[in-house]
């Protein structure tokens, strides 16, 4: 009821309002993910002296790259719900 509502007021176009601004800030988060564990995982190999990660080491860099993307992205947050 709600789309039905959107598209007959606002046409077809506003269910798509602030879907640009979500990708380009998905795809910055999901860059700075993968570049930060990917330089993580490197660092603590070359460290250890090893060439695979055990999993407690994984989880490890998994979460803290993952916190990266949105400490990174939230300017690109705020732009994108001001738009929206």
């Amino acid at each position: 009821q709600t789309a039905t509502t959107i598209v007959r007021e606002e046409g077809l176009g506003a269910l798509y309002k602030g879907v640009v601004p979500t990708m380009m800030r998905q795809g910055c988060n999901q860059a700075v993910n993968f570049s930060v564990y990917n330089w993580f995982k490197k660092m603590v190999l070359e460290y250890r002296g090893r060439k695979e990660l055990d999993s407690w080491e994984s989880l490890i860099l998994g979460g803290v790259s993952g916190g990266m993307g949105p400490l990174v992205n939230n300017p690109l947050d705020v732009v994108k719900t001001r738009l929206q």
